[in-house]
């Protein structure tokens, strides 16, 4: 366990550390308990909350006008304003009625996102490219070595760009985590699947990388309070190592869809009573040291 949090101080060098004889302390020790997100949540569904390095704002999809849509909204400079100004992103990713969501990013704004997409005579969820434009959401190509005749979803983009990490049932029912490297002329990697140190006989979603060697992800067979959970992993040596429990986010009901700001915060989204209703978006930010 503290092999992981040590990597995860790393990765968060400049927001807190941790004492060098520390055993004793715990990750979440260092964060305030979550707390509904004020300004973007309703009584449809909100998740998938994505920080954009490109436009500076809070992206998140949003369910409010009865089909996914992604919004953003700015970030305030303080707490009681943390969001504010909520709004459809610009750009031709949503259209209406279509189901538009997941949008993720590296860190110099590269994005894809995910959409419904055809395969022979139906429907399918996958993931494609989403081109920017003066920082708008346009809709791309479908990523054909993440694609299969069923679902895939949930794409996660490495701060450098050069992983690529979704979920998808294409070699099973369950939902698997796969991951795809960036080959030296831009394209991808057939992806492979993540060994099952990560992947449960259950599912796997919502995966996000925190940086180039950690990630986050939701999982309802790896253990932990009910439901989905949130996991946290990291990549060492070339292997991704046994994931262990953010409790202090995790309850009895479904936790995933879990990223981290600027400013420390983590973001996630939760159906626990408290919120508007359905699934919404709650913060846990770092304590004041």
């Amino acid at each position: 366990m503290w092999a992981i949090i040590a990597a995860l101080v790393v990765a968060f060098v400049g927001t807190f550390s941790v004492r060098a004889q520390g055993n004793d302390e715990d990750l979440g020790a260092r964060y305030a308990l979550p707390d509904i997100l004020n300004g973007v949540n309703t009584a449809k569904d909100e998740y998938a909350p994505r920080y954009d390095p490109l436009r500076k704002s809070f992206v998140y999809a949003t369910e409010r006008n009865g089909f996914a849509e992604t919004w953003w909204c700015a970030l305030g400079s303080h707490a009681e304003e943390f969001l504010k100004d909520p709004s459809p992103a610009d750009g031709t990713f949503n259209e209406s009625g279509r189901q538009r969501a997941f949008v993720t990013f590296s860190a110099d704004g590269a994005a894809m996102g995910v959409a419904y997409l055809r395969r022979g005579a139906s429907h399918v969820v996958g993931v494609i490219t989403v081109p920017r434009d003066g920082g708008k959401l346009n809709t791309g190509l479908p990523v054909d070595v993440c694609n299969a005749s069923t679902f895939s979803s949930y794409p996660a983009l490495s701060p450098d760009g050069t992983r690529l990490v979704f979920a998808s049932k294409r070699e099973g029912s369950s939902l698997d985590l796969f991951m795809s490297e960036r080959l030296p002329g831009g394209e991808w990697r057939e992806p492979v699947v993540l060994s099952s140190v990560l992947n449960s006989p259950h599912d796997e979603i919502t995966p996000c990388f925190l940086s180039n060697d950690s990630l986050l992800f939701a999982s309802n067979g790896a253990g932990g309070r009910g439901g989905y959970d949130l996991f946290l992993t990291v990549y060492v040596n070339g292997t991704w190592q046994e994931p262990e429990p953010l409790e202090w986010l995790n309850s009895e009901f479904d936790e995933s869809d879990c990223s981290r700001m600027p400013d420390g915060s983590f973001i996630f989204t939760s159906n626990r009573p408290g919120g508007p209703g359905g699934y919404d978006l709650y913060r846990s930010s770092p304590l004041q040291t």
